[in-house]
């Protein structure tokens, strides 16, 4: 199997300035998930990165093609 990687921003090794925030996390085990982030760094998660952003326009576009 393949898989793509996020561009060289990926992810930031730090506790996210705002704990409270859905963010994409890295787990100890090395799992990506999205949540918010809690316990001390290295406790549970690695890392973080934002979230990905939606294009709902191109999203709409594209169920529309397909007759939705």
């Amino acid at each position: 199997m393949t898989h793509i990687a996020a561009p060289p921003t990926g992810w930031r090794y730090e506790v996210p300035p705002n704990r409270g925030a859905k963010v994409q996390l890295l787990t100890i085990g090395g799992t990506s998930v999205v949540g918010q982030w809690y316990g001390e760094h290295g406790q549970y998660f690695l890392a973080w990165a934002p979230l990905l952003k939606r294009d709902k326009a191109r999203e709409a576009e594209i169920l529309a093609q397909r007759g939705r």
